[in-house]
């Protein structure tokens, strides 16, 4: 039986330029259309599917629920027909097309851009996209189909997949296990304390990512005993370089990853030894099954298993406790 109608790919394409632009003149612009014949594309749409998908206004057009919910489902079949393209190409000529890939900040800071270099340089005709950040937002968008790869530490994986429309063909592997560790520029006051606790550390201003919910849940659970204050996170940025020096000129603390020390202390930062708790949290590498078929994702997640194992031998190693004669 033949469906009652057909999307289009082109139209599918039309509503996810109006998707991003938020407006039908810099849609049409952006796809070369007329905005008339861009409208018309989209009234097409939504006569087939029964539904409006956008409201109009002064300022340009609001998607409805059904927008939102077409977005979702048309996202990962652009990317499925991408991936598509890319096997076939992989296979006429060598290896091209684009890979997307989502990375946290404790790899983009890290070992990422020496992994991208050399993959360039084995696969030179392969264009490569990277967004960085908080790890915790860029996970649901391999599940969206805007990112191939997803590179970063984030807590309870599962729920967060499953809420995004986690997909069967994911691969999902733990790589790396890192601790959080505590950072103050040099001449801070909690350095000069033999023994530093929670309380003390709660005593001091904190500095933290915007958007970092994960670090306000961990502190939350680590600091919510009601025997001593809770630590006042007064600085947010989205900007690492910015963050870290602002730290190195003030009296707040930062949490980091501890395979990020050396990038603190390249800061002028301190670690800060103390006998509060210690999260211990799981870096994950998430791919789709098929991209696996493809040599450049092969030798990129080869690369990151490498580094991961790397790091986990290049920990500094803990001084010894002093003993009593």
């Amino acid at each position: 039986m033949r469906p009652a109608f057909a999307l289009s790919p082109r139209q599918l394409e039309h509503f996810i330029t109006v998707m991003n632009h938020r407006s039908l003149r810099a849609a049409a612009e952006a796809a070369g259309l007329t905005q008339p014949a861009l409208s018309k594309s989209l009234a097409k749409l939504e006569d087939q599917l029964g539904v409006s998908l956008f409201q109009r206004t002064s300022k340009g057009v609001v998607p409805t629920v059904a927008a939102r919910t077409l977005e979702r489902h048309v996202k990962v079949m652009l990317a499925d027909a991408r991936y598509a393209a890319m096997e076939i190409e992989a296979l006429r000529k060598g290896t091209s097309g684009t890979l997307r890939i989502g990375a946290g900040l404790i790899w983009s800071l890290g070992p990422l851009p020496r992994i991208l270099s050399r993959l360039h340089g084995s696969y030179p005709q392969l264009q490569v996209e990277v967004r960085t950040g908080i790890a915790k937002p860029l996970l649901p968008l391999i599940t969206s189909g805007d990112i191939d790869v997803f590179l970063g530490t984030v807590r309870n994986i599962d729920e967060i997949l499953e809420a995004s429309g986690k997909r069967d063909d994911l691969v999902i592997e733990p790589i790396l296990k890192v601790q959080m560790l505590a950072f103050v520029r040099a001449g801070h006051p909690l350095l000069e304390r033999g023994a530093v606790s929670a309380e003390d550390l709660a005593s001091y201003p904190w500095a933290g990512f915007s958007g970092d919910d994960q670090q306000d849940a961990e502190v939350l659970e680590d600091f919510g005993n009601p025997s001593h204050s809770f630590p006042r996170c007064t600085l947010r940025t989205n900007s690492v370089a910015a963050l870290l020096s602002i730290v190195s000129q003030s009296n707040h603390i930062i949490l980091l990853a501890d395979v990020l020390e050396r990038e603190a202390l390249s800061h002028g930062l301190k670690r800060v030894r103390h006998n509060a708790p210690t999260r211990t949290l799981e870096t994950w590498l998430v791919t789709r099954q098929h991209l696996m078929a493809l040599q450049p994702v092969n030798d990129l997640c080869a690369a990151i298993r490498g580094a991961a194992e790397r790091q986990s031998h290049m920990r500094p190693v803990e001084p010894a406790e002093a003993t009593a004669p």
